[in-house]
């Protein structure tokens, strides 16, 4: 795992970049979540002067693949104790990543897709992959941490293997 605050580095960049708050405050606030996710990623509020909200990314999907890390449900219980998440939520996005795969004949493929299936005699399903992408952490000082979920779906057709759909028949002409 790798953890935003575990150097040195943040407090000093913070400073020489003007953040107005307490890098010691912000740490405490932050990092219980940033030890439970395999990776993070800070972001500074910037506009006419850097401002004192900071946001903090926390990806909790397994590196190089898989849905959960092996911390992500203390992350989100963490979130819950914090009151940064409901109970109800909390089990739905636990529940959210997988898959679903609709076959063919239940829904349309898109037409480059269809043409493509056709001419290789390989019919295709769509699929619908659902993950969590990370959660951001809002900080700033004086205000309740803030959190927000970041889900997706991805659509894809990937086409059967050759040998497990009949061929076309012969055009006969």
């Amino acid at each position: 795992m790798r953890q935003v605050w575990e150097t040195s580095e943040v407090p000093a960049y913070l400073a020489r970049a003007g953040w107005p708050g307490d890098p010691a405050a912000a740490r405490g606030a932050l990092a219980p979540y940033a030890v439970l996710a395999t990776d993070t990623v800070l972001h500074l509020d910037v506009g006419s002067a850097v401002y004192p909200r900071l946001g903090l990314e926390c990806y909790l999907g397994v590196p190089g693949g898989g849905d959960w890390s092996a911390t992500a449900t203390a992350f989100f219980d963490r979130r819950g104790a914090a009151g940064l998440c409901v109970p109800s939520k909390r089990e739905g996005l636990l529940a959210w990543p997988g898959e679903s795969r609709v076959p063919p004949a239940r829904v349309a493929l898109p037409p480059q897709v269809a043409a493509t299936a056709l001419l290789i005699g390989r019919a295709g399903a769509t699929r619908y992959r659902r993950k969590v992408n990370h959660v951001k952490l809002s900080y700033t000082p004086g205000q309740p941490l803030e959190a927000k979920t970041y889900v997706s779906v991805t659509l894809s057709w990937p086409l059967r293997k050759a040998g497990t759909t009949p061929r076309l028949g012969s055009v006969e002409g």
